[in-house]
Order: structure tokens, then C-alpha cells, then sequence
């Protein structure tokens, strides 16, 4: 990324030209990531993030305290923007809420004097009119980059599909490090992972991308009970105060005993496998399906899929769709699955080769 693009959206502007902004840049989420990337690729920032130096290189900051719910005051209509904030939060969620005002600053299309409560529930926002709603949720967005960059916890949790208590408590200790609020940085924890990581601190939850939805927020108890039910481990881990439930919901796949002369393809063995336990589709089309679900599943390649993180969701996807569903029932099912994903994994190692080479 340029350092053209990373100086896009600067803080002074009429209210006019942010408005015009935003009609461009306005309507999509990634923005605010891409801009908190540029600050922390063109500062060189890591976490834990002076944000308050960072507030004064932009506007003016006040410190204050009131009764009211509003962290902060940004007002954005004046020659250096003002950030009054409220004093009596606790330590964690003043730094967020600074990262949030930051987001107001720099996202050209934020415009005149906004109230903030960053730590607002979706339902408490919904209460607010979409306008009001989608600014705070992208000066959220900002936040959350900015303070928890993506790729700073990557290393921790790139093509890990499963972790054991004391991995788990590595990733949390260094997820502390960023000095954010055990809820905050859960959220940006989840965002990185593969599919089937789901934290719950009491009601409130945050799932990695592909995970399963437990239920409506907030969520209830029974509802939280019944879907750890179903995980294959629940790790229960003290973090930043609170207490965190990592409930990791995809079963490892068990690997076969593959033959040594077994030279099929998982293409070649999963039309086996169609004609036995799905006679009365066309296998084309059943083929077609099931690519489908792997490409669709692993289509985020900075994840960093391992054949065994590809094998774990596949498998758990095939067996949830009413229509592939059969096909997790034959014996060598394991033996496509396993086929599949060392040959997606090994496709995308040749192409990263190709791509370096030229």
C-alpha cells in the first residue's frame, strides 16, 4: 500500500467535503480497517499504543467527568478538532475510547460535533438512527484495527484449528499486551482465527468468521449451556480480570491409514463415495457442491489453512448440509477429506512458489 493512499481522508475538511466522501468511501467497514493499517504500517506502531500521543498529533484532547453515558465528545468543524473525554472510565476503555475519537478524526467523511459511548451494545445502537449508528461502528472498526493490528496476533493464531489450555493462555497473554478491555480484545482476537472459535464472557460473545451463531444477544443461559453442549472442547481461562469460555466447536478429523498404492484423487474417491451413498444424484453435481463448500470455507487465505484446519471445517460443514449430508456416512469419507485438503494445501504452496519466483 502506497503512502499516497495511506494519506487519504485528512482531518481538515468542511462538512461538505467529508459528506462528499463519504458517499464514496463511506459504506463499507473495510475503510476503517484500511486506514488504521496505514497509520500502524506508516508510524511503525505495536501494540501496546501510545494512543493519547497520538490524539495530540491530531487535535486538541480534554480530560473531564460528568454523569452522563457519552465517553468523549469530538468536535470535528474547527481548524484542529477537539477530543473532550470523560476521565472517570476505566483505564482500558479510555485507550479505546481514544482509538474510536482517532476514527472520527481520521475518516474524512465524520463530520460536526459527534457524542460517542464506544463500548455500546448493538442493541443500545440500534436505538440510534442508522447514520449515527454506521459512524460509531466504523470509528469502532478503527479502534479495533488500530489498537489490536491483525497482524500482530496473527503469528499466535495462523493455522492453529485447535488449541490446548496452555496455548490458549499464551494467545490471551499476549492478546493482554495491547492493554485493551477483555471484551474489546476478544473481538479482535476472533477476527483473526479460523473458523470454529467462539469466546463467551457471561452474555456476550464473539465468534471467529465461519463459527456457529449461538444465539440472539444478549445471550441467554440456557442458550449459552446448550451450545457448549455441542463444542468439541470448552477451555474456561481467567483473563484480564474476567472470566473467558473458549468453546472450540469443530471436531479434529482422525486421520486414516492411507495405503501406500492409494494414487486416487479426493475427486476420483469422492465419486466413489457419491455413487454409494448418493445414487439418486448426478455426481456432477454433487462434485460441484462440495467444492463449493471448500472454496467457500477457505477462500480467506490469510488464515493460514493447514490440511488439518481444512479437513476439521469441511468435515463439520458436509455433515450439516442437508444435501452433502449422506456423504459423511460412507467409511471413506476421512480418506476424501484428508485427500482434499493435503491437495488444497498443496496447490496454494505451488502458487506461492510461482508467485515469489516472478
Amino acid at each position: 500500500m502506497g503512502l499516497r493512499s495511506c494519506s487519504a481522508g485528512r482531518i481538515y475538511r468542511t462538512s461538505q467535503e467529508r459528506l462528499r466522501l463519504a458517499s464514496h468511501e463511506g459504506a463499507s467497514l473495510s475503510a476503517p480497517a484500511t486506514r488504521a493499517k496505514c497509520l500502524i504500517d506508516k508510524l511503525d506502531l505495536t501494540p501496546p499504543i501510545d494512543i493519547e500521543e497520538l490524539i495530540h498529533s491530531k487535535a486538541e484532547l480534554q480530560w473531564d467527568e460528568w454523569p452522563y453515558e457519552c465517553d468523549a465528545v469530538t468536535f470535528l468543524d474547527r481548524a484542529r478538532p477537539l477530543v473532550v473525554a470523560h476521565s472517570g472510565r476505566p483505564e482500558t476503555r479510555k485507550r479505546f475510547t481514544l482509538g474510536h475519537e482517532l476514527g472520527h478524526i481520521e475518516l474524512a467523511w465524520h463530520t460536526n460535533t459527534i457524542e460517542c459511548s464506544p463500548e455500546f451494545t448493538n442493541i443500545e445502537m440500534a436505538g440510534n438512527s442508522i447514520e449515527i449508528a454506521t459512524l460509531e461502528r466504523e470509528a469502532n472498526v478503527f479502534a479495533s484495527h488500530l489498537l489490536i493490528p491483525p497482524a500482530w496476533l496473527k503469528p499466535a493464531t495462523s493455522g492453529v484449528a485447535h488449541f490446548n489450555e496452555a496455548q490458549a493462555k499464551d494467545v490471551l497473554t499476549h492478546l493482554a499486551t495491547a492493554e485493551v478491555s477483555a471484551t474489546a480484545g476478544l473481538i479482535a482476537l476472533a477476527r483473526t482465527m479460523l473458523p470454529g472459535h467462539a469466546f463467551f464472557i457471561g452474555s456476550s460473545f464473539s465468534l471467529s468468521p465461519g463459527t456457529p451463531w449461538p444465539g440472539e444477544r444478549p445471550l441467554s443461559p440456557s442458550a449459552r449451556r446448550k451450545y457448549l453442549s455441542k463444542a468439541h472442547s470448552v477451555i474456561e481461562i481467567e483473563h484480564q480480570g474476567v472470566r473467558v469460555t473458549w468453546a472450540q466447536v469443530y471436531s479434529p478429523v482422525e486421520a486414516p491409514q492411507l495405503a501406500d498404492h492409494d494414487t486416487r484423487t479426493s475427486t476420483q474417491v469422492l465419486k466413489e463415495i457419491t455413487a454409494r451413498a448418493m445414487n439418486e444424484y448426478d455426481s456432477h453435481s454433487i462434485i460441484q457442491s462440495v467444492s463449493g463448500v471448500v472454496g467457500g470455507v477457505t477462500k480467506d487465505i490469510d488464515r493460514g489453512w493447514t490440511a488439518e484446519s481444512i479437513a476439521a471445517v469441511v468435515s463439520q460443514r458436509i455433515s450439516q448440509n442437508r444435501k452433502l449430508a449422506p456423504l459423511a456416512t460412507d467409511p471413506e469419507f476421512g480418506v476424501f477429506v484428508v485427500k482434499k485438503s493435503a491437495e488444497v494445501v498443496s496447490k496454494r504452496a505451488q502458487r506461492a512458489v510461482v508467485k515469489n519466483d516472478s
